[in-house]
């Protein structure tokens, strides 16, 4: 690789790999208190004050669409602390963890160079930083397929019987985290039948080993597929076309969940970005046409697994989107993400080195770039922890909570402010489309009542019915920002009618 000359020796390039675990973590660790959110809830519900068993059994029965392990390694960590942080340190732990774990497939793969590169992608990524903060499997699925990947080219590399072991290991738990594993783990399999084929037994012997690990879950697969959330649903808000494909496909490194590419990583960040990886294709054509005309062109087989990867999961996803539910979404491409950004690597590193250097400087740039704005408040999740708390402080106990959520939601997604709440508080909930009557009147008689409303641009100044308004005065309001942000809206009895009571 062109880079090779300014890259340290190696054990000065494991020190840079330690810098980078370190700020992938840190820029990882910000986001960890932050309100739970949407699908998190799912785990939180299955989780939260279970038992081992129990967790096992709603996933299964529950409206969970994934596996149960990171379930199980949630309930383990939510045992520390805080569940509505603890349950995210799994994500933590394994999305910070991954950088090294890239860091040593690259290595294997495309050589130091690149793989110092791959790294620092990882370390940087914003997508890669948002799902290390989710309480949902994706930053434990890039980990175990990133290190079944590594185990693989071990055990074909070295015949060591124990890098066989953690290819079995890592490939079972990974198929136990998410079924997007499937697509890697099947053209891993294929790859090493082609590359390897005088180590066709092994290869078979190890894939039918791990076909048979996952055969407990099989039943309950089935019962799960009956009453998990219906897929139609991210079917109807991500609709499958050109536009979406396209867009899902670009935010995979670069972008951030719930936003789109003009917002993280922007406009400049992106077109650097662009314009990087532009150049590398650019310069990989040119140097595959020039060494075609040689008569020098040739293939790398780590560097077919490492495209083949790198495809395996969109046109997994892309496949099953074109004949079942629409899926194609950023988190559901994550597990070929450690290929993609080794193959970015790759790209990077193979230009002329200056041209390297510079496309590296400017690639990582435009992620940081993102990062920056991606860890503006107003980028965070909708901030009702910070609204619960605040109720939790002020509020009396015999004291009403009058919560709006989003478009009049049932069910789980009601849950948002109610997990977070450290007291018990009288709690009403209404919608600002589907609102509810039948409880104002009961609040008349009160001398406080807290509004909280999220899901727009609030406050609304006085949200309260006219029966129930006349007899209250707004008295404070607090709003924190988000991608939602929030608002507190505290209203006392006016003082006739405080003295009338």
């Amino acid at each position: 690789m062109a880079l090779r000359r300014i890259i340290p020796p190696r054990q000065g390039t494991l020190f840079v790999v330690g810098i980078l675990v370190i700020v992938g973590f840190l820029v990882r660790l910000a986001g960890i208190g932050e309100s739970l959110f949407g699908d998190e809830l799912f785990a939180y519900e299955e989780i939260h004050e279970h038992s081992l068993a129990q967790v096992v059994g709603n996933v299964t029965q529950g409206e969970e669409n994934s596996p149960p392990l990171y379930f199980v390694l949630a309930w383990g960590a939510m045992k520390l602390g805080d569940d509505t942080v603890f349950i995210r340190l799994p994500s933590l732990v394994l999305g910070s963890a991954t950088v090294a774990v890239v860091y040593l497939l690259g290595e294997r793969m495309v050589g130091r160079s690149a793989a110092l590169v791959a790294a620092g992608l990882t370390a940087l990524s914003p997508l890669a930083v948002y799902f290390s903060d989710e309480a949902r499997p994706y930053a434990t699925l890039m980990f175990l397929l990133a290190a079944s990947t590594l185990a693989l080219m071990s055990a074909l590399d070295t015949r060591r019987k124990a890098w066989w072991l953690v290819f079995w290991a890592s490939s079972v738990a990974a198929l136990y985290t998410h079924y997007t594993a499937a697509p890697v783990l099947a053209v891993q399999g294929t790859w090493a039948l082609w590359a390897h084929r005088e180590r066709a037994r092994d290869v078979l012997v190890a894939h039918v080993a791990v076909a048979v690990g996952l055969l407990p879950w099989l039943p309950r697969l089935a019962e799960q597929r009956r009453g998990a959330q219906d897929l139609e649903l991210t079917g109807a808000i991500f609709p499958l076309s050109l536009e979406s494909f396209a867009r899902a496909s670009a935010q995979v490194v670069p972008g951030y969940q719930r936003m789109g590419l003009a917002e993280v990583p922007g406009r400049l960040a992106m077109w650097l970005f662009g314009s990087a990886v532009a150049a590398a294709l650019l310069g990989a054509l040119v140097q595959s046409l020039r060494r075609r005309a040689e008569g020098t062109q040739r293939s790398s087989a780590p560097l077919v697994l490492v495209v083949a990867l790198a495809l395996a999961t969109p046109a997994g996803v892309l496949l099953y989107s074109l004949f079942g539910a629409d899926i194609y979404t950023p988190r559901h491409l994550l597990a070929s993400f450690p290929a993609i950004v080794v193959l970015l690597a790759a790209l990077l590193t193979s230009l002329p080195r200056p041209l390297a250097a510079a496309a590296t400087l400017v690639t990582l740039a435009a992620l940081t770039i993102g990062l920056v704005r991606a860890f503006d408040p107003g980028r965070s999740r909708p901030p009702l922890k910070q609204a619960a708390h605040f109720i939790d402080a002020r509020a009396a106990p015999e004291d009403p909570v009058v919560e709006f959520v989003f478009l009049g939601a049932k069910g789980l997604f009601t849950r948002h402010l109610a997990i977070n709440f450290e007291r018990r508080h009288p709690l009403y909930q209404t919608g600002l489309v589907r609102p509810r009557s039948d409880f104002w009147t009961a609040l008349d008689t009160k001398s406080r009542i807290f509004v909280v409303e999220a899901w727009g641009d609030p406050p609304v100044r006085n949200p309260l019915p006219p029966e129930v308004a006349k007899h209250f005065e707004l008295a404070d309001t607090h709003v924190w920002r988000g991608t939602a942000s929030v608002a507190v809206l505290e209203f006392t009895a006016k003082e006739s009618d405080a003295t009338g009571s």
